[in-house]
């Protein structure tokens, strides 16, 4: 179609035009889900809010904010677009340096495999749940 006329149209409904990659409530439209750079907002929300967690704190206070805050802030990434399994790695390597150290750069001591950590509690884990079957979940409703 022609510029001009799209512009037309779109000043006759009092809309804006534009072209793909657009922002539209804080997702970009138009870009391809597959690359890092579409997932960098969501890995740099997760970073800042771990930065200001700097205290000691139980076991079972950092359960409860990875369960809260930590697997809630990529969910509406989440169900739009198909999350890659780099980014799904990084995400729960975050998760689990955070759980075992309290801290996004120190390496604690891993008690327990990550495999093992998602698992529900009545399977012996500490049901933080997996992130690719939050991912499927959220796609197919």
């Amino acid at each position: 179609m022609d510029e001009n006329y799209t512009l037309a149209l779109a000043n006759a409904i009092f809309c804006r035009n534009d072209s793909f990659p657009v922002r539209y409530l804080g997702l970009s439209l138009g870009v391809n889900p597959s690359r890092l750079f579409t997932w960098k907002p969501v890995l740099s929300t997760i970073r800042a809010k771990l930065s200001t967690w700097k205290g000691k704190m139980s076991m079972v206070g950092m359960i409860c904010l990875i369960k809260s805050v930590l697997s809630s802030l990529p969910l509406y990434y989440m169900s739009i677009y198909h999350m890659p399994k780099g980014i799904i790695n990084v995400i729960s390597s975050i998760n689990h340096f955070f759980l075992w150290s309290g801290s996004l750069y120190s390496h604690g001591i891993c008690n327990v495999a990550l495999y093992k950590v998602i698992k529900s509690k009545s399977l012996g884990g500490l049901s933080l749940g997996s992130l690719y079957h939050k991912n499927l979940a959220l796609l197919f409703k």
